[in-house]
């Protein structure tokens, strides 16, 4: 019988890159993130005998690769991790983003978009309008 009561929304757990100037001169990523249960990974942190899947919402690692958190979220390459973090072992790189970590709480921390409107400085603020494009038949 399903449960009448809301799960709560994934929250992103960011393990910021030490490096960053270099990073961004090379094209490495700077931080990589997860997405876990926000009621799990407190007590995951204290009681390591949790099962690591009942913190995680999956067993993937996410990145930008533009020196930020937002953008779009992509899978680093083995060699990525295997230079940012000594190995590319999935779970060793998912406990260690958990353990040291900053859990990103709000409404939108588990979409991959900005939580203010678009802003295109030449322009102004952005007042909902989208422009359309031409169609050609």
């Amino acid at each position: 019988m399903p449960s009448n009561t809301a799960q709560p929304q994934p929250v992103r757990v960011v393990w910021h890159g030490k490096e960053k100037a270099d990073a961004q001169t090379s094209g490495r990523f700077l931080d990589f993130f997860v997405f876990a249960d926000p009621n799990q990974v407190e007590p995951w942190r204290k009681d390591k005998s949790i099962p690591i899947v009942d913190v995680v919402e999956s067993f993937d690692i996410f990145a930008v690769n533009n020196g930020g958190n937002t953008g779009v979220y992509e899978r680093p390459s083995r060699q990525q991790l295997d230079t940012t973090f000594g190995t590319h072992n999935v779970s060793e790189i998912i406990e260690r983003i958990l353990q040291e970590g900053k859990i990103e709480r709000g409404p939108d921390a588990h979409l991959n978009r900005l939580t203010a409107p678009p802003r295109n400085c030449s322009k102004g603020a952005y007042n909902g309008r989208v422009a359309q494009s031409a169609v050609h038949n």
